[in-house]
């Protein structure tokens, strides 16, 4: 049987809506233990998904698909001050572009503290582009959430934090703060500066099942020719096709579990990263984890065949593209590698940019 990739059903929310309560432990006395918190939260490259069959719609706003990620050097940085512990009034500075995200991640905030702290945030996610594969919607949701949680000692636990942003999750309606649109989240937008970073896999719910610090650098590549859409313009694709069978994606995934737990994790485990990059090159450039995104901008399946090469030739540590793209990246270890892939990039007609891994989780500054 043939179905959607996303419910339909489901436009949009107010912001503030709960879809999924949390369902942490939260300490029966709660205060402002600092007024104050400053924090870089990391973004991430979404290597691809794991169990690709949980895209089906289930009723739940939590899909336990799992990813491999790669955690970056690129943040949202957030500056949360409190100007009063009762009042339940958010202030955002002129320059928050996004008033739409952080007033949804204050309300659903206040309503698993059960508190209504009077607030001014301040959000500058200058460094990373919007729609491009880096998460930085889910960044900047687990940012804001972590900020205020900072605030209060961090009585909410990290995992448990993670799994409430995910079954809250959504993309901000353009011209307007208090619309957002449903987007199922994986978890690991979120994750990348609530767990340990480095070279991640994600299991359900945003969990943490192995982890490996990586040390050399990260290529980035944006086409050139790519016009960063709205959020609502990309739902729209979404909404549209790739559409699957649900038995060869249950059939995918299985092959996929199996190869993760018997070659990729037990070499990630022990410092190699080989296993988890076979699988991602497979997945991208010899199946069809590429031609699926294809929808969001159609070029990225004629780039995907000018640099798989890359990898192939052994230029590169891992190659992929994040979430459903644009971006490509390459994780490389020294400079002759890393000048071929840049020179291949560009030669694809994409911009490029060096940075690193995150082998860390989010940092507070001040």
């Amino acid at each position: 049987m043939v179905q959607q990739f996303y419910d339909i059903s489901q436009t949009e929310f107010t912001a503030g809506t709960i879809l999924t309560p949390f369902d942490g432990k939260i300490p029966s006395k709660l205060g402002i233990r600092q007024n104050a918190a400053n924090i870089k939260f990391p973004t991430r490259l979404n290597a691809m998904p794991i169990d690709r069959s949980a895209f089906l719609p289930d009723g739940s706003f939590i899909r336990p698909v799992g990813e491999i990620m790669v955690s970056l050097n690129k943040f949202v940085k957030v500056n949360t001050v409190c100007i009063g512990e009762k009042g339940g009034i958010l202030k955002t500075s002129d320059g928050t572009k996004r008033k739409g995200l952080v007033n949804h991640s204050y309300q659903i905030m206040c309503k698993a503290l059960k508190e209504s702290p009077s607030l001014f945030i301040e959000v500058n996610d200058e460094e990373v582009p919007w729609h491009s594969g880096f998460g930085s919607t889910g960044a900047t949701l687990g940012a804001v959430c972590a900020s205020i949680n900072e605030l209060y000692g961090n009585p909410l636990k990290n995992q448990d934090l993670i799994k409430y942003v995910m079954g809250n999750y959504g993309e901000q309606k353009e011209n307007t703060d208090d619309k957002l649109l449903f987007v199922v989240s994986i978890g690991g937008s979120t994750a990348t500066g609530l767990t340990k970073g480095g070279v991640v896999v994600l299991a359900g719910e945003g969990v943490p099942i192995g982890s490996m610090d990586y040390h050399g650098k990260v290529v980035l590549g944006i086409p050139n020719d790519y016009i960063i859409q709205t959020a609502e313009e990309q739902h729209i694709e979404r909404m549209g096709p790739p559409k699957f069978n649900r038995e060869k994606a249950e059939e995918e995934s299985r092959r996929t579990a199996y190869t993760l737990l018997n070659k990729g994790l037990p070499k990630l485990v022990r410092g190699d990263i080989s296993g988890i990059s076979d699988q991602v090159f497979d997945n991208r450039f010899n199946g069809k984890g590429i031609s699926r995104c294809a929808p969001i901008f159609p070029r990225v399946v004629e780039i995907g065949q000018g640099v798989k090469s890359l990898y192939e030739d052994g230029h590169c540590d891992m190659l992929g593209m994040s979430s459903v793209g644009p971006a490509f990246f390459a994780l490389v270890d020294n400079e002759r590698d890393q000048q071929k892939c840049v020179e291949r990039f560009q030669g694809q007609n994409m911009r490029t940019e060096i940075t690193t891994v995150c082998n860390s989780t989010y940092q507070r500054e001040g």
